[in-house]
Order: C-alpha cells, then structure tokens, then sequence
C-alpha cells in the first residue's frame, strides 16, 4: 500500500511537533530540576553565612579568627564541589535524553524514507 505524499507530510509533520514537545519536557524538567539545586544551595549557603559571621564575631584572638576561618572554608569548598558535580550530572543527564530523541527521531525517518522509496 502507497502512503500519498500528502499523508507522508502530514505524518512527518505530526511526529516533528511530538518530537518538539519531548525535548521541551526534558528541558523543562531539567530546568525544574536545577532551579530547585539552586534554590537548595541558596538556602544552605544563606544558613551557613550566618553561621560563619557569628562564629566569627565572638573570636578575639587573631589565631584563633584564623582556625574559624579554615573550619567555615572547607566546608563551604567542598558543598561548592558537590554543586558542581551536580550541575554536570544534570546536564550530562539532559544531555542524554535529547540525544535518545535524537536518535529515536533520525530511527523513525529512516523507516518513512523506506517506506516511500
């Protein structure tokens, strides 16, 4: 059985805009899911600064401003990394997913362009 060109096209144009809409929910969830590590981080880091300035605050002794220094730095160094590290497994993750539509999308053109040679 022939496909006519007009049901090939409108075929092809229906799994263009699914395909559209699949990449925009994974960016949009991508999105969700790093505005929310934001938003954590913001939180942690706004908690910890204040942490940090009354700790600093009831040191006197100039030894002892620069121990409170080195015990605020380290931590906030090592959830500084582990942002890091999160913001590229998002994106890695993103990344992906498009790519798996990607290939899903290039599979099923394929199959079309076969079917209508």
């Amino acid at each position: 059985m022939n496909i006519s060109v007009v049901e090939s096209i409108t075929q092809a144009q229906g799994a263009a805009i699914e395909s559209i809409l699949m990449v925009s929910k994974v960016y949009l969830d991508s999105t969700e899911r790093l505005t929310q590590l934001n938003m954590d981080v913001l939180r942690d880091s706004v908690n910890d600064g204040t942490a940090a300035f009354c700790a600093l605050t009831g040191v006197t002794a100039g030894a002892s401003i620069k121990d409170a220094q080195s015990e605020i730095v380290v931590p906030m160094f090592e959830r500084a990394m582990a942002y890091a590290r999160n913001v590229q497994e998002l994106a890695s993750e993103t990344q992906d997913q498009v790519a798996q539509l990607a290939n899903a999308r290039m599979s099923e053109l394929k199959k079309v362009a076969k079917l209508s040679a």
